[in-house]
């Protein structure tokens, strides 16, 4: 789990920092997954993971869910960068 000054980041809130810096609303990151996994994948389930916890629909945010998001995030980065960045990785 990641740390920010000795904090625990909860999946949820990773979860929330990725879609913002994906620019994805929660409808997007649920098509997303279920393009990704093949799986379903609703709004409401998103909606549910990023629910604030002490609120009964909450759910937990399982940790595939910020793997793929967080590739997602890293493709997008490299794709900014531009095949400059690609050459010199290589």
């Amino acid at each position: 789990m990641n740390t920010l000054n000795n904090q625990k980041i909860t999946n949820r809130e990773r979860l929330k920092a990725l879609r913002e810096a994906l620019n994805l609303t929660q409808t997007g990151v649920a098509q997303l997954l279920a393009a990704k996994t093949m799986r379903p994948c609703t709004l409401r389930t998103v909606q549910a993971w990023e629910a604030n916890p002490a609120h009964m629909s909450a759910r937990n945010c399982p940790d595939w869910v910020v793997e793929i998001l967080t590739k997602v995030e890293q493709q997008a980065e490299r794709r900014e960068d531009g095949p400059e960045a690609e050459e010199r990785q290589d």
